[in-house]
């Protein structure tokens, strides 16, 4: 459970990183 929260979180920071460079 811990790792599957890690990975989503992950997810989230690698998500938000492309969209922000995009926005920029």
């Amino acid at each position: 459970m811990s790792k599957k929260k890690s990975s989503q979180r992950i997810s989230t920071m690698k998500d938000r990183d492309p969209i922000k460079m995009k926005q920029t």
